[in-house]
């Protein structure tokens, strides 16, 4: 069973207990710093692979959690619609329609880099079938946290799929998805303490159906997408 709270744009009324309610949901996204996992494999200029296999995970930040929130909200991210989705120990969190404030200057760059590099990529791909024209729209799943209990138990695939049928709902409920066009679900992997792509991650993904295209530049994260 997947819980939704929809964070309206433009209402900075803060949640009740919206602190506490961040700390166990930031608790909840603890990793163990201490324990390696897969890394993407990297070249060198003479394109020869470099022999590093993994590195430790990188912690979310308490920021990376709060800036959605009603109460502690972070320009631009008040301009569009945000959704928390809620599953026993597990969360995620959602941007809606990040092509409407992907050039805005408040935005950091690497959060630019990563909607604008899905959203193109995406509908420049698919413009080139001579069918279609318009532009899909978009959602980012910004943060996807599993809790260490129901971790290694096959439940985080089965949160996300719930999680995504109810993005699709809510985004057809708002605009009608009309005349050929999908929405794009946009994903970035953060990276690992020494900038390497996370391999675990990244393997997760790719079998939830997600395509990954160029890293983020100057950074070990990547960028990926799903149509819906």
């Amino acid at each position: 069973m997947v819980f939704e709270i929809i964070f309206k744009a433009n209402k900075f009324e803060p949640l009740e207990e919206e602190e506490d309610l961040i700390n166990t949901l930031h608790e909840n996204c603890q990793v163990d710093t201490q324990s390696k996992v897969e890394i993407v494999p990297t070249h060198n200029i003479f394109g020869m692979t470099k022999t590093q296999t993994s590195d430790y995970p990188s912690q979310i930040p308490y920021h990376a959690i709060s800036r959605y929130f009603p109460g502690t909200l972070e320009e631009p991210y008040h301009k569009v619609d945000r959704a928390l989705y809620l599953g026993p120990q597990s969360f995620a969190l959602v941007l809606f329609n990040p092509e409407k404030i992907m050039y805005d200057k408040d935005l950091h760059y690497y959060e630019r880099s990563k909607y604008q590099m899905v959203y193109e990529f995406v509908n420049v791909t698919e413009k080139q079938d001579e069918t279609y024209t318009d532009n899909h729209p978009m959602v980012w799943l910004e943060l996807l946290c599993i809790g260490e209990t129901q971790r290694g138990k096959g439940y985080g695939a089965q949160f996300l799929e719930e999680v995504l049928v109810k993005v699709k709902t809510h985004y057809d409920e708002r605009v009608k998805l009309n005349g050929g066009k999908k929405l794009i679900v946009g994903v970035d992997i953060p990276g690992t303490k020494n900038g390497h792509v996370n391999g675990k991650l990244k393997k997760f993904y790719e079998k939830m159906g997600f395509e990954f295209a160029q890293p983020v530049p100057g950074s070990g994260s990547i960028t990926g997408y799903r149509l819906l």
